[in-house]
């Protein structure tokens, strides 16, 4: 499992974030075409190495956002209040290793012309990835 399918999942066991908006309606990489509101496109930037630590593990950062499209504002900002909660300062585990810390690094609101509102969340997550067997 990689990180952005860790997240998916920890979006669906949460109770409160999959009865705003179901995991079904999470996706990942761009949105494709016009979705009916509420959805959510998390995006991944690239790893970028940080550092080595004790016992020569490798750490990196890597970009990940979550960005939230709803029907109005108020409803944008349920379900950023609902995804802070769950993934401000989470750590967890995934196939390719361990998120140490999903530190929050941004977060913009736009309300579009047509009245959509969005929500970017942006994170710098600290990643030990599971060292390559020799």
């Amino acid at each position: 499992m990689k990180i952005e399918a860790a997240i998916h999942a920890l979006w669906a066991a949460d109770e409160i974030l999959s009865g705003l908006v179901p995991a079904e309606r999470v996706t990942t990489g761009p949105a494709h075409g016009p979705a009916a509101c509420p959805y959510v496109v998390l995006l991944r930037g690239p790893d970028q190495p940080v550092a080595l630590a004790s016992g020569g593990a490798r750490l990196e950062s890597a970009r990940v956002a979550l960005d939230i499209w709803a029907n109005d504002l108020d409803q944008a900002q349920s379900i950023a209040q609902a995804a802070q909660a769950v993934f401000d300062r989470a750590a967890f585990d995934f196939e390719d290793g361990a998120a140490l810390d999903m530190r929050p690094v941004g977060r913009q609101q736009t309300v579009h012309p047509d009245a959509i509102s969005q929500i970017v969340l942006e994170y710098d997550v600290l990643v030990q990835p599971v060292a390559a067997e020799t």
